[in-house]
């Protein structure tokens, strides 16, 4: 165990009897030196105990640091001074010279610096970090990977994602397309089969008509004939006349039944235009590229 000689002077005098800090720093021999026969007992007193309890105080130091304060021991005394000043770091003491070796301490505080496992360097350096934290292992992320955020749902080293897309039917947005139509070639229809028929009187011997028409003719003035009109120059003996003659007209427009000739159910093509060209697309957002290294080991 460390031991120390050093005390110190008039630790068991009463206060009164050591001089006050006032008075020690106006006391005229303090200022200029003791005269024989002057010097007062506490003056004496507060100049001992003022050089003595620093003197025990450094002593008890040294003995704190594991080393001894003797004062019969001139140079041991100092060498232990010196350790005892040049402290210890970490444990580590100096040597018999009062040197430190701090590399070890060097190496620890650097070691405190360094990354964890699992933590991100960004950087524009190609260079292994590995190469400035020596003792470590790195992984390059993939190029042209992205960073995102770990969470509740997304989970930390999780991978996924891609840097280009094909949109599906379902993530495109409702739009329309142009259209062909295929012509079928040109065709028409028969008129079918419709009879129109009429009876039309003809004028007797006696030279009159008979002015009830039928079918598709009618006669001028109502069927019947209710207008006439006379001509003439008969030559008929029993009138020099023609007379009661009634105009028919044929009229052909009327209702019938029937259809135009049938064509069966059949199809007409009819082409989609196709609008775009299905390549993938860059989703990726504005970005810089860096390195992106991660501490495995």
């Amino acid at each position: 165990m460390a031991k120390s000689n050093f005390k110190v002077f008039a630790e068991g005098v009463a206060p009164a009897n050591i001089q006050s800090d006032n008075e020690y720093e106006t006391d005229t021999q303090r200022v200029s030196g003791v005269v024989p026969g002057i010097a007062v007992p506490s003056l004496h007193n507060k100049i001992y105990k003022q050089a003595t309890i620093m003197a025990a105080a450094i002593a008890q130091v040294i003995v704190q640091a594991g080393l001894d304060a003797m004062d019969d021991d001139y140079t041991g005394l100092v060498a232990n001074l010196r350790k005892t000043f040049a402290g210890s770091v970490n444990g580590i003491k100096p040597d018999a010279q009062g040197n430190i070796d701090l590399t070890s301490v060097i190496e620890n505080i650097r070691r405190m610096t360094y990354p964890r496992i699992g933590d991100v360097i960004m950087t524009k350096n190609p260079e292994n970090p590995s190469v400035k934290y020596t003792g470590t292992t790195w992984e390059l992320l993939e190029e042209k990977t992205f960073v995102m955020a770990a969470g509740n749902t997304a989970k930390v080293g999780e991978k996924g994602g891609s840097n280009t897309h094909t949109s599906t039917v379902s993530e495109m947005p409702s739009h329309t397309h142009g259209y062909t139509m295929g012509v079928a070639g040109g065709h028409d229809h028969d008129r079918g089969n419709m009879e129109i028929f009429g009876e039309l009187p003809l004028p007797t011997h006696t030279g009159r008509w008979d002015r009830y028409v039928r079918g598709a003719f009618w006669a001028e003035g109502g069927n019947g004939g209710s207008k006439s009109h006379e001509i003439e120059g008969s030559d008929f003996p029993e009138s020099g006349r023609w007379w009661d003659i009634t105009y028919a007209n044929f009229y052909a427009s009327r209702a019938w039944t029937g259809r135009t000739s049938y064509a069966a159910a059949h199809n007409h093509s009819l082409s989609i235009n196709a609008t775009g060209s299905g390549r993938e697309w860059d989703s990726r957002p504005k970005y810089i590229a860096l390195y992106i290294w991660i501490r495995t080991e």
